[in-house]
């Protein structure tokens, strides 16, 4: 879904929370429409991943390797939830909690390590004691300081059977749904089904955070990604004890993200958001406060935990005298490749070396459909495309000539890193950047009017000396902010 199609999505979201008051809208003791409105924005998504899941059940051709790989994986995983059980009789009181999926670990000296988490409970331990909950690792993976990090597998299979409860639909919510169904156009019984759905989804992860949050006594919880079903649990369960919760910027925080951007935002506020945004810049912090207008809710300009850590480690990167394009790749386009990037890498010189790198969720047949492209080509010697995946992006960043992407929140990164030649090639993450274009920390290079192919844009750049984000928060600093937030100093 591409700019046009997801600029009509967000306004009638916008039209929806301007008409009616959405605030007032309960389901199951909560205020649902901040849900239903990233369901409705992502169902496309979702819809895909759920069709190719199908499609791989549905396949008549299985064979026995994969059978047996099957049922070795179960077995792992039946041995992995019985160990996982006992880590919550372990569960002792600590001042912090910290959650997050696997897709923010990166893979560092033969460990997982939380890229966001990991320095920020480094840094604190000499005065607040934390713990990591995870939804998302696997029996094979080696995660850093295991101790402290507590899978939730096990927790959620064994409340599974509290997703059958019963959640009743009045009136009022029957007409709530007409009004969203109408301006959608989404059938009010799609809307009713895959909310309903969540929410007991939602219920069952509230259920388990009540449990933890009561034997941890936890003063704070911090999130990644608050707008899925874990997370929105852990949000709902720690309000109702009165804990604040903190959403970490993990990425892009534009209008036209439906998490991060509200019309007519109420004074109760929700209380299905986290109580505080941490993001990384004043940019970001300037998007969130055009529509946070209530004290129920606040933005904090915190910094980027993840850059601090690699700029202040040992980790360099070694490479040849090349200019380094750090190109980020997109999932959900018609290409993983787009011919401007191209042919953009067709006609350079060997003085230029691209660093191809996925998106997180790039699936398999993307992977290879990229691979295919550049033997076609002959593109390899013009490419890297294991160090590009393989290291931090901060540290490509830093050793980089320019930053190609179509709408990351890497963006926000090279711009924090002030890097000059920060590029991105579509509409949609222009806008959703609009702060960093007027900073002239990101330059649009727009595919379809563009005469020039991406080196000749870059080196015509009229950019002025861009220094990064001089107010990031130093390590030292992550001990004062978590004393303000459990002390409620704003």
């Amino acid at each position: 879904m591409e700019f046009k199609a997801k600029k009509k999505l967000i306004d009638q979201l916008s039209l929806i929370e301007e008409r009616y008051a959405v605030e007032t809208w309960n389901l199951n003791h909560i205020q649902y429409w901040p849900i239903l409105k990233n369901i409705i924005y992502f169902r496309d998504r979702k819809i895909t991943k759920n069709s190719i899941i199908r499609g791989l059940f549905n396949s008549p051709i299985i064979t026995i390797k994969k059978v047996v790989t099957k049922l070795i994986d179960k077995k792992k995983n039946k041995r992995f939830l019985v160990n996982q059980s006992v880590d919550f009789d372990n569960i002792s009181k600590c001042d912090v909690i910290f959650s997050g999926s696997k897709v923010y670990f990166q893979y560092m000296e033969n460990y997982y390590l939380n890229r966001y988490f990991d320095p920020i409970m480094d840094n604190i331990e000499d005065k607040y004691s934390s713990m990591l909950f995870d939804y998302s690792i696997s029996p094979e993976d080696n995660v850093y300081k295991r101790e402290r990090v507590i899978s939730l597998s096990a927790f959620y299979n064994s409340n599974l059977r509290n997703k059958s409860l019963e959640i009743f639909l009045d009136s009022k919510f029957t007409a709530e749904i007409k009004q969203v169904s109408k301006i959608t156009k989404i059938s009010e019984s799609v809307l009713v089904r895959e909310l309903v759905q969540t929410i007991k989804e939602i219920t069952v992860w509230k259920l388990i955070w009540k449990k933890i949050l009561q034997k941890t006594e936890a003063k704070v919880a911090f999130v990644l990604c608050y707008y899925n079903e874990p997370m929105y649990g852990l949000l709902l369960a720690a309000k109702e004890r009165g804990v604040p919760t903190v959403d970490m910027q993990h990425g892009g925080q534009g209008d036209l993200h439906p998490a991060y951007s509200f019309k007519n935002f109420p004074n109760c506020g929700f209380n299905s958001l986290p109580s505080i945004f941490w993001v990384w810049n004043k940019s970001s912090s300037n998007h969130i406060l055009n529509w946070l207008n209530t004290p129920v809710h606040s933005v904090s300009v915190a910094g980027n935990p993840w850059i601090d850590f690699l700029k202040k480690s040992k980790i360099t990167l070694q490479t040849d005298d090349k200019k380094i394009i750090i190109c980020t790749l997109t999932i959900g386009l018609s290409s993983i490749f787009p011919a401007y990037l191209l042919n953009s890498i067709i006609e350079s010189s060997n003085e230029y070396s691209w660093w191809l790198r996925f998106h997180p969720r790039t699936n398999a047949d993307d992977k290879k459909s990229l691979h295919k492209i550049l033997k076609k080509h002959n593109l390899y010697e013009k490419v890297e495309i294991t160090k590009s995946n393989e290291l931090p992006l901060p540290l490509l960043l830093l050793n980089g000539w320019a930053h190609i992407s179509h709408s990351s929140g890497s963006l926000s990164e090279a711009a924090i890193l002030g890097l000059k030649r920060n590029i991105v090639t579509s509409e949609l993450g222009a806008q959703n950047h609009i702060e960093l274009l007027k900073e002239s920390k990101v330059f649009y290079y727009n595919p379809d009017t563009e005469t020039k192919n991406l080196i000749e844009f870059a080196e015509s750049l009229p950019f002025p000396s861009v220094k990064g984000d001089e107010e990031i928060f130093v390590l030292e600093n992550y001990k004062v902010k978590i004393d303000e937030i459990i002390n409620n100093i704003k």
